[in-house]
């Protein structure tokens, strides 16, 4: 479905932006390890909230893509064996 597609790309999109927020401030700035559990829970929250109305259609698109693998995803695995 289209919506679950909008609402998979939009939750990547933003748990990738804190992802490179940690590794491009946290991470490199020691002094700002100190405030790391409290900069994760807060982020965790946020992140809670903005994905609350979508979350069905991300566990949908989850199952989706682990019921479905894509075609890149299995002709991956076959080259490994």
């Amino acid at each position: 479905m289209i919506a679950d597609e909008d609402a998979v790309t939009v939750a990547l999109q933003k748990v990738r932006l804190m992802n490179r927020f940690f590794a491009d401030v946290v991470d490199a700035d020691p002094r700002f390890r100190a405030f790391l559990p409290e900069l994760h829970c807060a982020y965790m929250e946020m992140l809670n909230e903005d994905l609350r109305p979508d979350a069905l259609a991300l566990a949908v698109a989850l199952l989706d893509a682990t019921d479905n693998p894509s075609p890149v995803t299995t002709s991956r695995r076959r080259r490994r064996r």
